[in-house]
Parts: C-alpha cells; sequence; structure tokens
C-alpha cells in the first residue's frame, strides 16, 4: 500500500499520513505521558519510508490485494476503516509506505463541518469497533474496560472541541 505525504493548506504536515499501529497500551502510556506519539518508521530521508499505517485520504494499493482482503470493512461508517485496512495489510505479509516526494493537500475535517457530533460518534464508534476486532481478545479485562471508558469519557469533550471548531470560522 502506498500513502502520501499529506499537507494542510498552509502547508504543514499532517501526522495522519504516518502512523503506527494503534495498541490499547501504547495508548495508554501516551495519555499518562510516558510515550511519545511516533510517526514513520523509516530513515527520514527515504523517498519511500516504510510506515505501519497511512491515511486512507489517499491510499492506492493493487486491485487484487484489496480484493483479497475483502476491501474496507462495511462495519465502520467513517474513520478507523483506514487503520483497519492497514492492519489486515501489514498481517497478510505485505508492506506499507508513504511517497515523501508526492505532496497533496488534504482538507481535513471539511466534510465534517455541517455535523461535528455525528462524525464524532462514528469516529469514536469506529475506535471502539477497532479495538474489539484487533486487540479486545488478547488484553486482559481491565484493559477492556479502560478502553470503553476512555472513549465514552473521550467523546463528549470530542463533541465538543468539534462542535466549537465548526462555528469557528476559517
Amino acid at each position: 500500500m502506498l500513502g502520501a505525504r499529506l499537507l494542510n493548506r498552509d502547508g504543514s504536515v499532517q501526522a495522519a499520513a504516518e502512523r503506527q499501529t494503534p495498541h490499547p497500551a501504547e495508548a495508554i502510556r501516551r495519555v499518562l505521558g510516558l510515550a511519545k506519539h511516533a510517526t514513520g518508521t523509516g530513515d527520514e530521508s527515504a523517498i519511500l519510508r516504510p510506515v505501519e499505517a497511512t491515511s486512507g485520504a489517499l491510499m492506492l494499493m493493487p486491485r487484487t490485494l484489496f480484493e483479497a482482503l475483502g476491501g474496507f470493512d462495511p462495519g465502520y461508517v467513517l474513520h478507523c476503516e483506514d487503520l483497519d485496512l492497514c492492519r489486515r495489510v501489514l498481517a497478510s505479509g505485505k508492506g506499507i509506505a508513504v511517497a515523501t516526494d508526492v505532496p497533496v493537500i488534504h482538507l481535513k475535517g471539511t466534510s465534517s463541518r455541517k455535523r461535528p457530533i455525528w462524525v464524532e460518534w462514528h469516529k469514536h464508534r469506529g475506535m471502539w469497533r477497532y479495538f474489539r476486532k484487533f486487540d479486545a481478545s488478547s488484553s486482559p479485562w481491565w484493559l477492556r474496560g479502560l478502553v470503553a471508558a476512555g472513549i465514552a469519557a473521550h467523546f463528549p469533550l470530542a463533541a465538543m472541541r468539534a462542535v466549537w471548531r465548526a462555528r469557528s470560522p476559517g
């Protein structure tokens, strides 16, 4: 799978193009300030930089691989479907890279402004689906509870922030 270097309107880089596979224990360490969110997994000067996940804003892959993996999981409404597909690409033994010399402007959040609470609901629902699909069965009961509580507690805050952003000009 191949992604591109995603840029904001002002030319700044969007981190979503170069992500690591989300794991609950790592997320907890980040929240507690015990770990730093890393992005790319390869040489910073490489034209094709290996990553564990890239953004669904721009993904290229052979159709045969996409079909062999069953395409996007239709259980996601929006958000996390790209991470799900990336995880399945890696599980199939294939790789993911970002073409660092292919800059693409991605107007992140533009389509979310009209229904910010609905978008945040489905984003958080997607997080829960992703966790249940890939990590819940191998996680202890207390971690499953902590993840559920964390997602539930984060939703109202994220929804309020999304409404605020949607009402702000620019």
